[in-house]
């Protein structure tokens, strides 16, 4: 039996689904997709923490987020002030948080 080619083995029905390949993690090609897919992630952070990241933060992850969103401020489109859900594209000064000690007490 002779040995099969590439060729012979990429048009042979694919059985077991190793061909089946999608992209790990593609990621958006123009500068629009990848400011929505920045302000989501700037969005998760403020989920967890609170707060904007700061690009002065000794933690890597914040530091980039916070260096990211001042970038992202720059150059922003209405798609992103539609997914804007914590006001991160405006200044931090108008950024308003509500405290606990805002929080009348009954």
């Amino acid at each position: 039996m002779a040995r099969p080619t590439l060729d012979d083995l990429f048009t042979e029905e694919d059985a077991f689904g190793p061909l089946d390949v999608k992209p790990k993690g593609s990621r958006p090609t123009d500068s629009e997709a990848r400011g929505t897919v920045a302000l989501r992630d700037l969005n998760t952070f403020y989920d967890t923490h609170g707060r904007v990241p700061d690009a002065d933060a000794s933690d890597h992850d914040e530091m980039r987020l916070g260096s990211i969103r001042q970038a992202v401020r720059k150059q922003t489109i209405q798609e992103m002030h539609d997914i804007d859900r914590f006001s991160l594209l405006v200044d931090v000064a108008k950024v308003s948080k509500t405290s606990w000690r805002d929080v009348p007490i009954d």
